[in-house]
């Protein structure tokens, strides 16, 4: 190799031919020794390839820390412990802030204004939260959304005590700020933990959506049994003291993650939109959360209205929906790992398509119902959404972060993760923003099982969108994913899910099938 020639050029090219490396060359120039073993140093110095490249990428000389067994598991659980009771904060208002808000002079408008203003803050934080999530440590972040958390948390007990005619401005005011903060907190931890833990992404969203699950089931529940021992106000004074304690073992927390300087592209988030197939998985990911909370924001209302049913047996089964849930998070976590990814959400839409129309059931049924209703049914019926939910949920995650990086953006960065947390986040809060308010209009005209009928029709919209959005990308060669995860490998021609298993059927062979979006040598050694 001669030291006149460019570093980058060896890398890109063999030296015998102009094959580009990744696809001819396996072995140094000068030896059987592997090529990434033998260019391990420059060409002019004793200096690494890899340090001399972080340089030129701005990325920090430390890297990332190695976290032992232990200090991991204290990680997960202070990350995830936080993540639960901020979204608990969202929901424990639920049972009883309609009842004090309404001796306030409030009504039921103003209620729900109140309610969906904690969802316009997240919708609004999230893609904020994404583009700066670089310029400040993960650490502060995380201490900084706690911190606003907890405090928000207090003074919405406090604003009870203050005059009547400012009581819907300041709960209005807190509920953004909680938001904002429990934005943060869920953007920064989530990217925190993708970034340092030694999880597949799979393993870690899918762990993140069972803590959030339970804690929207659980926050009524908790809210309720607090309100019933101590009072309106002892509510927040519990849960404020509880996100204060996680707001200090946040502060224990010291985790080195290497500084980065992104590239322009990276810091626009709000670009991400004009990504090729990120408004597609935008689109399934608001509609997901659009149905879920049409369903289960007046699910009780139809429970308590509709069977003959003790006040325990309903909770029981809000139990039993809550547990199967968290189960079914971590199962369909191992099949995204797998690289299930747009297989399962195609198979858990087209199910969910059919479960909705059984769930009240749907008035199109009614030749083989006779209009009548069966606890058992809808009580099984959600059963089986709700764990088919996750296989919805779970590989949006993965399906936009591996777009991202086919469109160039740096694999396992700081940056690109907070982009992909910060873009699911804001879908999912602008879906549970809509869908109550849409959900409550619908029931009011059409009725419960009408409105999971609309509920079915949607998921199968989504069935046909997402086997069309398939298929055009395979025969348009667009590629969807890296298929060999080793960055800097040669590209696999083994198909890795249903989808692609079946589409071999009308190609005749599998060369050329996957585009592998060009990786900068710099960027895959750097990564």
């Amino acid at each position: 190799m001669e030291s006149n020639t460019p570093l980058l050029q060896p890398q890109e090219y063999g030296t015998d031919s102009n094959t580009p490396l990744l696809q001819s060359q396996e072995y140094g120039t000068d030896s059987n020794t592997p090529l990434l073993q033998s260019q391990e140093y420059g060409t002019d110095s004793n200096t690494p390839l890899l340090q001399s490249q972080e340089v030129v990428e701005g990325q920090s000389d430390e890297p990332t820390e190695s976290l032992s067994k232990r200090k991991e598991v204290f990680l997960f659980t202070v990350i995830l412990g936080s993540q639960f009771v901020s979204s608990t904060i969202d929901t424990f208002l639920f049972p009883f802030f309609s009842k004090e808000a309404t001796r306030k002079g409030l009504n039921q408008s103003e209620v729900g204004l109140v309610f969906s203003s904690f969802e316009v803050s997240r919708f609004l934080c999230s893609l904020l939260v994404g583009k700066l999530i670089s310029r400040l440590a993960l650490r502060n972040w995380c201490l900084a959304g706690s911190a606003v958390t907890t405090l928000s948390c207090i003074s919405f007990g406090l604003a009870s005590y203050g005059p009547s005619a400012m009581f819907l401005p300041m709960c209005m005011t807190l509920r953004m700020t909680a938001g904002a903060g429990s934005s943060a907190l869920t953007v920064a931890g989530t990217t925190m933990l993708l970034k340092v833990s030694s999880f597949k992404v799979g393993t870690v969203t899918g762990l993140a959506e069972m803590i959030i699950g339970a804690s929207y089931a659980s926050g009524p529940m908790i809210g309720s049994a607090i309100y019933m021992l101590g009072g309106y106000t002892s509510v927040f004074w519990v849960m404020g003291g509880v996100t204060a304690t996680l707001t200090f073992l946040l502060s224990l927390l010291q985790v080195k993650v290497a500084a980065e300087t992104n590239s322009t592209k990276e810091r626009h988030s709000l670009a991400l939109l004009k990504t090729k197939s990120i408004p597609f998985l935008y689109l399934l990911t608001f509609v997901h959360r659009f149905v879920s909370f049409a369903r289960t924001s007046m699910l009780g209302a139809f429970l308590i209205s509709t069977f003959d049913q003790a006040d325990w047996v309903i909770g029981l089964s809000y139990s039993v929906w809550a547990v199967m849930y968290m189960i079914a998070c971590l199962i369909t976590a191992k099949f995204v790992n797998k690289n299930y990814v747009y297989s399962c959400m195609l198979m858990a839409w087209l199910v969910n398509s059919l479960i909705y129309l059984f769930l009240a059931p749907s008035p199109l049924l009614d030749f083989l119902f006779h209009a009548n209703q069966y606890f058992t049914l809808t009580f099984c019926s959600v059963l089986v959404i709700n764990m088919i939910d996750t296989a919805e949920l779970i590989p949006l995650f993965q399906a936009t972060l591996d777009i991202l990086i086919v469109n160039g953006y740096s694999h396992g960065s700081t940056s690109t993760y907070g982009l992909t947390a910060a873009l699911i986040n804001s879908s999912l809060s602008l879906g549970g923003m809509i869908g109550p308010t849409v959900s409550g209009t619908l029931i009011d005209l059409f009725g419960f099982p009408w409105t999971t009928t609309i509920c079915s029709a949607l998921s199968l919209a989504m069935v046909l969108i997402l086997s069309s959005f398939l298929v055009i990308t395979k025969t348009t060669n667009t590629p969807l994913s890296l298929v060999d995860e080793s960055v800097g490998g040669p590209p696999s021609t083994t198909p890795t899910s249903f989808i692609n298993r079946l589409s071999l059927y009308f190609r005749k062979s599998t060369k050329g099938y996957f585009k592998v979006a060009p990786v900068q040598p710099s960027q895959s050694l750097v990564d």
